[in-house]
């Protein structure tokens, strides 16, 4: 890994690699950030990777040969506007899911949207979310609707209150 940084630039890249001599085979991963205030740019290749980048089975992991993910982020707040931007492209070679989200917070509450569209599948996901922060707990709640006309919603509460290091929370989400 190596990492470099002063007061309006950051950069960090980090890599491993995996070498087996018996079946000539060799499998990498390159993960890099630069952050340039406001903007973060996030980027990820790997020769095989387990994947979830599909829009109507995200729990399913695939593997997936020469997985490259780019996001590139902005926090607006430096203007004093409280919102976060990002553009995303997910799996870019196999998957190629494409995606945008923004989230703007006020005080303790906090909403965000996104929309993902997979080129592949020709499949697209909207979804919305909304938390408040308690003094002693925070509560969320969302919603996803994809191209198959399907709405899923799913709700959590939690606490780090109650027991000392440790986050307590009570979440549904369908399967």
């Amino acid at each position: 890994m190596a990492a470099y940084s002063t007061d309006a630039f950051s950069a960090t890249v980090g890599a491993d690699a995996v070498v087996d001599v018996k079946a000539s085979k060799f499998d990498a991963a390159v993960a890099a950030n630069v952050a340039i205030a406001p903007v973060t740019v996030d980027a990820y290749y790997a020769t095989k990777a387990s994947t979830a980048n599909k829009l109507f089975a995200p729990k399913s992991n695939a593997a997936a040969e020469n997985l490259l993910s780019v996001k590139v982020a902005a926090d607006l707040s430096s203007f004093e506007v409280p919102v976060k931007v990002s553009a995303y492209a997910k799996d870019i070679v196999n998957a190629q899911v494409l995606g945008v989200s923004a989230s703007a917070s006020v005080d303790a509450l906090e909403v965000g949207a996104s929309f993902d569209y997979g080129i592949k599948e020709k499949a697209y996901l909207l979804g919305a979310t909304v938390s408040y922060k308690f003094d002693a707990f925070t509560v969320a709640a969302g919603i996803n609707y994809n191209s198959t006309e399907q709405l899923y919603a799913n709700a959590s509460v939690e606490t780090a209150s109650i027991i000392p290091g440790a986050t307590l929370k009570l979440a549904y989400s369908p399967v």
